[in-house]
């Protein structure tokens, strides 16, 4: 059921993404009816914040970088991914006895997102990373493809031509 909520959002970030509207995409789970909304330009800036501070850049003796790990010192940066869900995610309103619903959508608390098993959360954050072109789909730098290509060039594997 998660599962083709990623290739739903895999087929609506493949077409033309010309309008300012937010891309939302309704699935639902357990049930009920939710719905996946392309985080804005604060929640992308609020979750790479965070994941910056809880993060250190260690350098050898000639001022290199050498890797990046987490700092001890900050605490809650492995919750941003569970924040990004949480900005992300809302509940279809059920309608009331009575037929009336008062606000169509509900946010899912950041609470719920960390009370549900990781089966679950795993998939969210993946379409919410897909949709804010966050992580592993963020768009890549010139560099990092040059990078990329030489190193492919470079492998093993690589067919001499």
């Amino acid at each position: 059921m998660l599962e083709e909520l990623i290739e739903r959002v895999k087929t609506v970030m493949s077409g033309p993404l010309l309008s300012l509207d937010l891309i939302e995409v309704p699935f639902s789970m357990a049930g009920r009816n939710f719905v996946l909304i392309e985080p804005s330009e604060q929640t992308v800036a609020k979750y790479k914040d965070g994941i910056s501070q809880g993060t250190i850049t260690e350098f050898d003796g000639e001022n290199k970088p050498t890797r990046v790990v987490r700092n001890p010192k900050v605490a809650g940066t492995n919750e941003q991914d569970s924040f990004l869900v949480s900005m992300c995610l809302w509940q279809e309103a059920r309608p009331a006895e009575n037929g009336s619903v008062g606000s169509p959508r509900i946010p899912v608390s950041l609470l719920t997102i960390r009370g549900w098993p990781r089966r679950v959360t795993s998939p969210l954050i993946t379409a919410c990373e897909m949709l804010g072109r966050l992580g592993d789909f963020a768009p890549k730098t010139a560099e990092q493809k040059k990078a990329e290509e030489d190193q492919a060039k470079n492998s093993p594997d690589a067919t001499p031509s």
